[in-house]
């Protein structure tokens, strides 16, 4: 589900560079990884800015969120009321689950804002929103 609309592209490059980007992404998570498990130093300067690491997740993903809806909506392969469906559902499921995660972890070593982040960047949008896209690309090469 996750690489769905870059297989509905049905482009064969896209989809090996796609795999080989995502093999290099690996190769260079796991010396960083170890490179932070060593340093001190480095893990104090990440565990201070854990509330901001997140929130900038966040803002790139209502970034290619919102690139993607105005590629929508210029394209005209979702119509504006399926736009704001979509978007009203998407933010229902995310304070759904915002409740649900305050109900479970209320303490006061977790700010609230923190677990609203968690349930937006948990709650898919913009690889979902991809697909029409990817899909319509297909269709019109």
């Amino acid at each position: 589900m996750q690489s769905l609309y870059i297989g509905l592209t049905g482009r064969e490059w896209l989809i090996k560079s796609s795999v080989l980007l995502t093999l290099a992404f690996l190769v260079v998570v796991g010396p960083a990884i170890e490179w932070i498990h060593d340093n001190g130093d480095v893990q104090a300067v990440l565990w201070d800015a854990w509330p901001r690491i997140p929130a900038v997740l966040v803002g790139l993903k209502m970034s290619a969120a919102a690139w993607i809806a105005t590629r929508l909506y210029r394209s005209r392969l979702l119509s504006d009321r399926m736009l704001v469906t979509g978007a009203a559902s998407w933010l229902v499921v995310v304070l759904a689950l915002y409740g649900v995660l305050v109900w479970f972890v209320s303490t006061p070593f977790i700010p609230r804002y923190l677990l609203a982040l968690i349930a937006i960047l948990a709650v898919p949008l913009a690889r979902l929103s991809a697909a029409p896209l990817a899909l319509a690309w297909n269709r019109h090469r």
